[in-house]
């Protein structure tokens, strides 16, 4: 018996998933200190999580400027 799908990997899974994360992921605490432990395990200037849907935005972002989150990713 083999598992069910998991949502990302079902056509339209993967943008059902992002829709359902876009509300609650931009500007989450979480996804917030993750992106500043990235940057400083990383010894970078800056570090962003994007989510990738039918635009990529920034959801998280450490060492950014001003209005960067909710921005799209280039």
């Amino acid at each position: 018996m083999s598992a069910a799908p998991s949502p990302a990997t079902v056509p339209d899974g993967r943008m059902a998933a992002v829709r359902r994360l876009q509300s609650t992921a931009l500007g989450s605490e979480s996804l917030q200190r993750l992106t500043g432990i990235a940057m400083r395990l990383l010894r970078a200037d800056a570090t962003v999580v994007c989510l990738v849907g039918d635009v990529t935005t920034v959801a998280a972002a450490t060492g950014m400027p001003a209005g960067t989150l909710g921005g799209r990713c280039r």
